[in-house]
């Protein structure tokens, strides 16, 4: 069975998990700690690597075409802007045309970075290469791809604040965690005061509107944070759930390792791997593909040297004649059966009238959504032939737990398609002082 292993390396120590593969899904095995990451077994590996200096700049270059050239262009522009003289590894997008010049979002670090922290014999083991500063944001677009999202994780080694929409990340910047913040009690106030920060400058400098906050990391128990930054910015604030692709990851191993999982859910475009080792990874991944193909087509050959063309033909006419005999005997019934055109009517009618009513009993409804109901714990349910009205006020110890019972309600109602349903929120009103939470939800099979 394969292996996966995440990995959130800052400060010469490697929180590392493994998983493995489980029907499409991750099983976590185990944990470690590790100052080095030489002898980790794993089929693929995700690193995450705080490197407190990332470079993050917008430059301009002139219409050129062809990747080599836009590259090389894009890297002389950030060199000249950093003065930095070793070579870089980037990541880069493209974010608009400016007077006839194109505008690319650049985040960059020296290519010793790289090369100090990911062994030789690792290399193409390893799937993506990325910085805490990116791999929060795959979460984020867990959450809600439409929105912007200010995403703030937090440990006690650095503070690291993305804003994202979707997989775009739009800014990023971390901060080191002062040693006064590190003292209990003391890290909501300077949370708080680089998250106001931020989201002013987003809003009122850069023109972007952030729709949403996100807390993670140890913020995630920080009940007076949600409010204050609830109260001060006017936009919701909540807690991301353990994705679904993660299976039996508590959630407070999720939050202290979000950048593994992240670096786990990111794009290729996220990758800061040198571009030779790119170009190897993807030779091995199509070469992964066309052993098995070479094998079955071996296995073929051989299979035909094993049974000779009359054999087959034998085995294939037997069968053949198997099915015949078979088919006779289901047609002779089906015409016994349906001897007119009126009994054929009769039996398509009584079939529909079945239907029909199986499908207006209002207690298959609710017996096809008992998992979602029976989570919701609803204050009030209301029962139609078509409709489903959920009606919710329940009061929570913590905004934690309103955030967790929330986003999952909503993963839980995002999947109701696979069901035959749609669903409409009418009414959502978070109260972050009481903890109280009001929804009334409209359930409605589809035609």
């Amino acid at each position: 069975m394969a292996t996966v292993a995440g990995a959130y390396i800052y400060h010469g120590l490697a929180r590392t998990l493994v998983f493995k593969k489980q029907r499409g899904r991750l099983l976590l095995e185990e944990k470690l700690d590790l100052t080095a990451l030489e002898d980790l077994k794993a089929d693929r590996l995700y690193i995450s690597y705080l490197h407190p200096d990332l470079i993050a700049e917008t430059v301009e270059i002139p219409p050129v075409k062809g990747d080599d050239t836009v590259e090389f262009l894009i890297k002389k522009k950030v060199i000249d802007a950093t003065g930095i003289k070793e070579d870089l590894l980037m990541t880069y997008s493209h974010v608009g045309v400016e007077e006839n010049k194109h505008l690319y979002r650049v985040f960059a670090i020296p290519i010793k970075v790289y090369q100090d922290q990911v062994p030789k014999k690792l290399e193409d083991k390893v799937q993506v290469f990325t910085t805490p500063n990116l791999s929060v944001v795959p979460v984020s677009a867990l959450v809600n791809d439409r929105s912007t999202i200010l995403h703030v994780f937090a440990d006690y080694e650095v503070l690291i604040m993305s804003v994202s929409s979707g997989y775009e990340v739009l800014y990023s910047r971390n901060v080191s965690m002062p040693s006064h913040a590190k003292m209990e009690g003391k890290i909501a106030d300077f949370v708080f005061e680089n998250v106001i920060m931020t989201y002013t400058y987003m809003s009122q400098r850069v023109k972007v509107p952030i729709d949403s906050i996100l807390f993670s990391g140890v913020l995630i128990r920080e009940d007076d944070l949600f409010g204050k930054v609830a109260e001060s910015t006017g936009v919701g604030v909540s807690v991301p759930l353990v994705p679904d692709t993660f299976v039996d990851t508590p959630v407070a191993v999720f939050h202290r390792n979000l950048p593994a999982y992240g670096a786990m859910l990111s794009p290729e475009s996220y990758d800061f791997s040198p571009r030779d080792v790119k170009e190897r990874r993807k030779f091995l991944r199509r070469l992964s593909v066309l052993i098995p193909a070479l094998l079955a087509i071996a296995v073929a050959l051989v299979m035909l040297n094993v049974f000779t063309f009359s054999e087959v033909k034998d085995l294939s006419e037997e069968v053949y004649g198997r099915l015949s005999i078979s088919s006779g005997k289901l047609r002779k019934t089906i015409q016994d059966t349906f001897s007119s055109v009126e009994s054929l009517t009769y039996y398509i009618n009584y079939a529909n009238a079945i239907s029909q009513a199986l499908q207006d009993n209002p207690f298959k409804n609710i017996s096809s959504l008992k998992e979602l109901i029976s989570y919701a714990e609803p204050e009030k349910l209301e029962v139609d032939a078509s409709k489903i009205l959920i009606s919710i006020d329940k009061r929570f110890n913590s905004i934690y737990d309103l955030t967790f019972y929330k986003e999952k309600l909503k993963g839980k109602l995002s999947v109701l398609s696979d069901k035959g349903f749609t669903y409409t929120i009418q009414e959502e009103l978070q109260d972050t002082t009481n903890n109280t939470l009001k929804m009334r939800i409209v359930l409605e099979r589809m035609p």
